[in-house]
């Protein structure tokens, strides 16, 4: 009798075992299409937790304090938007309207000066027949409806994404940390485990959004010295654009720098004014070579110095992270190797 009733508190503990692991995959499929907003949420609340904190404080009403939270997020959200998209289209136009009238003019087939400006223009001279122009205005105009008409179709999910991230930080800030106090009860750990594996998720959260932060003043700020040298109009404002765009992820300063430098090659070559051509050269070798490669080589050391986690680990979590979960692989990736570094350490003192 007793190995049957054994046997039967065996068979209803591998049911549940099954049962559990049946919904946990449910409930996974049922999360996976909103995992990187969820995801998202989580490190906005993460971030904003402390002003949530000191808002409750003296307004002493949760509902109050965490709206006002959310208001600091759209408007954080929106002005850097507002701001690069608006100097952005200034200097494509200005690329455009330049490079328009420098065909319109004859500019780039003409040209009376000996410099490199001849070879440029004898290539165009070849290359630039009426055809040649027609077809490229007409695959540009199309490349360009795409990309319009692909953004204006994803605006709707986008703006839906965003809702939902709101509302998540929403009840994230209310309820976050009892949800948490929860999640550590359920975990079958030791409670000196839970706190090492707690400790070393705020340590590299933190460590992360510092090092994404201070990358992108140390860019803005080697942005606005090359702007100086290069002779860039108000490179104090592009050095601070680009410092807004590099905190928002998969914009970065390639957006700034890319086309100052083509406004001034391309306006040298209307011109014929070949130091012009140089600078515009010079801006996109120093963006591409001083400017981008910032965030490749500072950012890991940063996060690896302040989360004590090794440089090509952060770099392995950050390009691993971003391929698998996008834009917030940021920070997820890095954060995944760093739980899996601390569950290694815990095996290894289990084992012991």
């Amino acid at each position: 009798m007793k190995n049957i009733s054994q046997l039967k508190k065996d068979f209803q503990k591998y049911i549940l075992l099954i049962c559990f692991a049946l919904a946990a995959l449910l409930a996974y499929l049922v999360v996976r299409p909103y995992l990187i907003v969820i995801l998202t949420s989580i490190i906005i609340a993460y971030i904003f937790y402390p002003v949530y904190l000191w808002l409750y404080r003296k307004v002493k009403v949760k509902n109050i304090a965490a709206l006002i939270v959310l208001l600091i997020v759209i408007i954080i959200v929106a002005v850097p938007v507002f701001v690069i998209a608006n100097a952005l289209i200034r200097e494509v136009t200005s690329l455009y309207v330049s490079y328009r009238q420098s065909i319109a003019e004859g500019a780039l087939l003409e040209t009376g000066e000996v410099s490199i400006l001849d070879t440029i223009n004898i290539y165009l001279s070849g290359i630039l027949s009426e055809a040649y122009i027609a077809r490229s205005v007409e695959n540009f105009s199309s490349a360009i409806i795409s990309k319009v008409s692909g953004f204006v179709m994803s605006v709707p999910k986008m703006l839906f994404n965003f809702f939902i991230v709101l509302f998540l930080v929403f009840f994230m800030l209310k309820d976050g940390q009892q949800a948490l106090l929860k999640l550590k009860d359920y975990l079958p750990l030791k409670k000196n485990y839970n706190e090492k594996i707690s400790h070393k998720l705020s340590s590299t959260t933190r460590a992360i959004i510092f090092g994404h932060f201070l990358t992108a003043v140390i860019q803005g700020i080697c942005a606005t010295i090359g702007f100086y040298i290069f002779g860039v109009t108000s490179p104090l404002f592009w050095g601070l654009v680009t410092t807004v765009a590099c905190m928002i992820p998969f914009v970065g300063a390639p957006v700034v720098w890319i086309p100052l430098g083509l406004v001034r090659i391309i306006t040298g070559i209307a011109a014929s004014h070949t130091p012009d051509i140089f600078i515009g050269i010079g801006i996109l070798i120093y963006g591409a070579v001083v400017i981008s490669t910032i965030d490749d080589i500072v950012k890991p050391k940063i996060i690896g110095s302040q989360a004590k986690v090794h440089p090509a680990v952060i770099l392995i979590g950050v390009l691993g992270g971003i391929s698998l979960f996008g834009v917030i692989g940021i920070v997820a990736g890095p954060l995944v190797l760093s739980v899996f570094a601390a569950f290694a350490e815990i095996y290894k003192m289990e084992t012991e």
